[in-house]
């Protein structure tokens, strides 16, 4: 593995490292601001890398040959100059959800655990209001295009994912909370008006976060709140951005046998004017009483993916229905979960081709 700081001509490989909790955009930034260090350092002007990303991985890598360090655009629409393409020869994707992926709203609805897949014990695991906080969880949600949402009786229906209000409607995510709520400074006004919330102390052994949310307001959270949803789809619009030309080389390799989250059925609750969010497979009645089996729900919301990310999400492909097309030079696709990807053999024997073939030996 090579050192950033300390390139040698003879050097084969770096792992870029980043904080996935963070912005994808800064995330892109920071890549190309080593990447071209590394060229200075090395004086090799016209190198170029190939890329291996997995997952959220592959957007900052698109984003980056896309835009190079560019931040997103405010009022205007996004034109790619793909000025980090320059740097950039292939790019490997492994379960990228190009176009978003329903296991982040799940995480903003009922937060995640820290290993995916798997509860481990006196671990506490991610909860909706740690995930809040983390604006590319916002910026991996399904792109509006593809948030396949379904009423009670499983008919599609048109749903806005990038308005605020859609959210305190249906009551998803940390600010719908009454336990979080609870915690914030301004607790005791929010019970005032609503008798679910429950002002809540710190604990005796006070954490940072648990410090730093009792000194936050209902105001300044749901302003975060609803700038991370605003810069979540100004970055899906700035990957989707038409482009006339496609500089780099992009492969994709997913999984395609395994049940994953790509839909949501919304069901009201007359009484308690409340609605139910139908993210697992599960029986449940409509209002009017129906039952309806979990069979259906199963084969209406969960097509066939790596787990995590939809085989349309991956491709966004002309068969996928999107108006959004992905030029891929070529796909693979195994019978594997979407944290062992890398370690499928058929796989492995593709993409390892794939980076010791030159682009003109290509047919």
């Amino acid at each position: 593995e090579a050192d950033w700081n300390k390139p040698k001509a003879t050097d084969v490989f770096y792992v870029f490292a980043y904080d996935w909790r963070r912005d994808n955009v800064e995330s892109a930034q920071q890549l190309i601001a080593k990447i071209t260090a590394v060229k200075r350092k090395l004086r090799r002007p016209s190198l170029k890398f190939d890329i291996i990303a997995h997952s959220m991985g592959g957007l900052i890598a698109r984003y980056a040959a896309m835009y190079g360090g560019a931040d997103l655009r405010v009022g205007k629409s996004p034109v790619p100059t793909w000025a980090g393409a320059a740097h950039i020869d292939k790019l490997l994707m492994f379960g990228t959800p190009n176009q978003g992926s329903f296991a982040a709203f799940d995480a903003l609805l009922n937060g995640m655990p820290i290993v995916t897949s798997m509860k481990l014990p006196l671990i506490d695991d991610f909860r909706a209001e740690d995930v809040l906080t983390s604006p590319s969880v916002f910026q991996v949600l399904p792109h509006q295009s593809s948030a396949h949402f379904y009423d009670e009786n499983m008919k599609p229906i048109s749903v806005d994912l990038y308005d605020p209000d859609t959210w305190f409607k249906y009551g998803w995510g940390a600010l719908s909370e009454p336990k979080f709520l609870g915690k914030l400074k301004d607790a005791a006004e929010l019970a005032a008006k609503n008798p679910d919330i429950k002002k809540i102390g710190l604990p005796k052994n006070p954490n940072a976060d648990d410090i730093l949310i009792s000194q936050t307001t209902y105001a300044q959270a749901k302003a975060y709140f609803v700038a991370a949803l605003d810069r979540a789809k100004r970055f899906q619009d700035a990957l989707d951005a038409p482009s006339s030309r496609m500089p780099i080389q992009m492969l994709a390799y997913g999984g395609n046998c395994a049940p994953t989250l790509d839909g949501a059925i919304l069901v009201p609750n007359a009484k308690k004017d409340k609605w139910t969010t139908i993210i697992s497979a599960k029986d449940y009645k409509t209002a009017t009483g129906t039952d309806m089996k979990k069979e259906a729900v199963k084969d209406l919301i969960f097509p066939l993916g790596d787990g995590r990310v939809t085989q349309t999400s991956l491709l966004v492909d002309a068969e996928s229905g999107n108006p959004v097309i992905l030029p891929l030079r070529s796909k693979f696709f195994s019978c594997s979960a979407h944290t062992k990807l890398f370690l499928d053999k058929p796989i492995q024997d593709s993409f390892l081709s794939a980076l010791v073939v030159t682009k003109q030996g290509q047919p």
